[in-house]
């Protein structure tokens, strides 16, 4: 069928500054998503790395250091809508 699935990645985060432990784990299901999106057959994964980096105080994190602002899920959205409708023309195009 026509399915496409876009995996994005683990984003950063506060946690994982305090427990860095939780970034080798993070960093490590990245990279696998990597690989498994790259040899799925048909091209029909796609991998994406967290587009919107972490940095304390910055307006699109929370204050949690985890979730995301208002702001933050436009500016995601914006980077992730290009990529959502090239795989939709894609799929349109098959």
């Amino acid at each position: 069928g026509n399915l496409h699935t876009l995996a994005l990645g683990i984003p950063g985060g506060a946690f994982q500054e305090k427990v860095p432990v939780t970034a080798e784990i993070a960093s490590y299901i990245n990279g696998a998503l990597k690989v498994f999106a790259k040899e799925y057959p048909g091209g029909k994964v796609s991998f994406v790395d967290f587009p919107i980096p972490y940095q304390n105080g910055d307006e699109k994190w929370s204050d949690d250091g985890i979730h995301l602002t208002e702001v933050g899920y436009e500016a995601l959205a914006k980077e992730l809508a290009p990529r959502v409708k090239a795989i939709l023309d894609k799929i349109d195009s098959e």
